[in-house]
């Protein structure tokens, strides 16, 4: 009939209609706003977070520079073999002394084995003196040299692991050690200095 035409609907359904119509698209637009804006708000997010991240890797770098030249330096300190001598004597007498145990296994590289072993008996002699001075005992220590040896000297473009030197001290079937290698000395100057380097490489 004609009373049922769209023509005919009565005019306050018309006006329902219009606005059902209106509040779809307004939810609509206000949709695709809010879409908009969300990503616009993870492009920020992401441009800062990548800033953030680019500036953590350059000051990384930066402080793996400072540890390659260290490392250089302390190679071009080794290439005095009677200076080198003499921080082996020492590192093995401060590894004994931490460890104040009658048979200690001394690990080295193998190109270190014969210096090492030339620095043994200074080493077990400085030992005996520093606590005799200290407690008046009488405490002898007998040193071994590890058949495994540490990882070789670094060379360029070498793949696998390095040692720069020095000497790891074992005893007890090895249960315990001492790590008295230029790489964890090394490692725990930069640890320990690393606020400093940075303020001194990143004052702003």
């Amino acid at each position: 009939t004609c009373a049922s035409h769209p023509c005919t609907l009565h005019m306050g359904e018309r006006h329902k209609l219009l606005n059902s119509r209106r509040e779809d698209v307004r939810n609509h637009y206000e949709l695709e706003r809010k879409r908009v804006e969300t990503q616009s708000a993870i492009k920020r997010s992401l441009a800062v977070n990548k800033r953030r991240l680019d500036k953590i890797a350059r000051r990384q770098e930066a402080i793996e520079d400072v540890a390659k030249a260290a490392q250089d330096a302390l190679q071009n300190v080794l290439a005095d073999e009677r200076k080198y001598g003499e921080w082996l004597s020492n590192g093995i007498c401060q590894g004994l002394l931490g460890l104040l145990e009658e048979h200690v296994v001394v690990r080295c590289r193998e190109c270190d084995s014969k210096i090492v072993t030339s620095v043994l008996g200074a080493a077990k002699q400085n030992y005996w003196k520093t606590i005799k001075e200290a407690t008046g005992a009488d405490k002898t220590v007998e040193l071994s040299i590890d058949p495994v040896f540490l990882p070789p000297p670094p060379t360029p473009n070498q793949e696998g692991a390095t040692c720069l030197g020095g000497v790891m001290l074992f005893c007890h079937g090895g249960m315990i050690s001492i790590d008295n290698t230029l790489d964890k000395r090394l490692e725990q100057v930069l640890e320990q200095d690393k606020p400093a380097i940075r303020k001194l490489l990143f004052p702003h």
